[in-house]
C-alpha cells in the first residue's frame, strides 16, 4: 500500500504516540547514516505546489518535488507506476536524487520534519529504491539502501508485523537472501581477524555490519530472534571476546 493522504497515516500516528518515537541514539544503537544530504534550496516544507498539480504534471522536476507535500509525491509516484512508467537509473528523471533526498528527510533529526512527514518521505525513498533495485536481477544486496531507510524508521517508530513499511521481518528475510557468506565460512575466516585485519573479506565485513544492526532490532524488541540469527550472534560474540576492537 502506498500512503497518499494524512488520513491514510492516522493509524500510524496513533501507534507512534504509544511507541513514543524514542531516538535511536538514546537507546545506544547508531542509526544508519545515509550518504545523501538534505535539500539545501528553500524550506523543505514550503508546500508551494498543490497535490493536484503534482499528479497532473507527470514531468515535474526534482526541485519542485522536494519542496512539496510528501503525501502528494507519493500520489505522483503511484500514478506513474499505474501508468507503467518504470523507475530506472538511465531515465531522464533523477530518480536516485529523489530517493536520496527523501531518505535524508526521513532520517532527519533536526526537528524540521514531523513524524508523519518522516514516514511519508521514508515511504518515497523505499518505493523508489526498491523499484531501481528490481532491475538488478539476481542481486538481492541491491535492496540494501531501501532496507537502511526501513531500519532507521523501525528503530525510531517501532515494528508492526505485516506492515509493508514497518515490519522488521522484511529486513531479516532480505538479509538471509542477500547473505554473501555461509556461517561456516565466516567462522573460519573470523579466526584470523585479530592477527591479520587485512584478511577480512568484504563479504564478512558486510555481514558483520548487518548482523549488528539486526542485533539492535532484537535488543530493542523490534524483531524476534530465531535459530538462524542466534547462530550469527554467537559467532560475533566469540569474535568480540578474542578481538575486543570494533568489528
Amino acid at each position: 500500500m502506498i500512503w497518499g493522504t494524512q488520513s491514510d497515516c492516522a493509524d500510524y500516528n496513533s501507534k507512534l504516540v504509544v511507541d513514543g518515537g524514542v531516538s535511536t541514539k538514546a537507546r545506544g544503537c547508531t542509526p544508519i547514516v545515509d550518504k545523501s544530504r538534505e535539500h539545501s534550496k528553500g524550506e523543505v516544507c514550503s508546500r508551494n505546489i498543490s497535490p493536484l498539480g503534482i499528479v497532473q504534471n507527470m514531468n515535474i522536476d526534482l526541485e519542485k518535488l522536494l519542496v512539496s507535500y510528501p503525501a502528494a509525491v507519493l500520489v505522483w509516484i503511484e500514478e506513474r507506476l499505474k501508468a507503467g512508467n518504470a523507475f530506472r537509473l538511465d531515465s531522464e528523471f533523477n530518480w536516485l536524487g529523489l530517493a536520496d533526498s527523501a531518505a535524508a528527510y526521513a532520517s532527519s533529526t533536526s526537528g524540521r520534519h514531523s513524524v508523519l512527514e518522516r514516514i511519508l518521505w521514508g515511504n518515497v525513498a523505499i518505493i523508489i529504491r526498491e523499484q531501481l533495485a528490481s532491475f538488478e536481477v539476481g542481486k538481492p544486496a541491491a535492496l540494501e539502501r531501501a532496507m537502511s531507510v526501513r531500519y532507521n524508521l523501525i528503530m525510531d517508530f517501532g515494528s508492526y508485523p505485516g506492515d509493508p513499511l514497518f515490519d522488521a521481518n522484511l529486513i531479516r528475510d532480505w538479509f538471509f537472501r542477500a547473505l554473501p557468506i555461509s556461517l561456516e565460512k565466516a567462522a573460519t575466516e573470523s579466526k584470523t581477524w585479530s592477527s591479520d585485519p587485512s584478511s577480512r573479506s568484504f563479504e564478512l565485513k558486510w555481514t558483520t555490519e548487518w548482523i549488528e544492526l539486526l542485533r539492535c532490532l532484537v535488543t530493542e524488541g523490534r524483531l524476534a530472534s530465531d535459530d538462524d540469527l542466534s547462530g550469527w550472534f554467537r559467532l560475533m560474540d566469540g569474535v568480540r571476546r578474542v578481538n575486543p576492537a570494533p568489528l
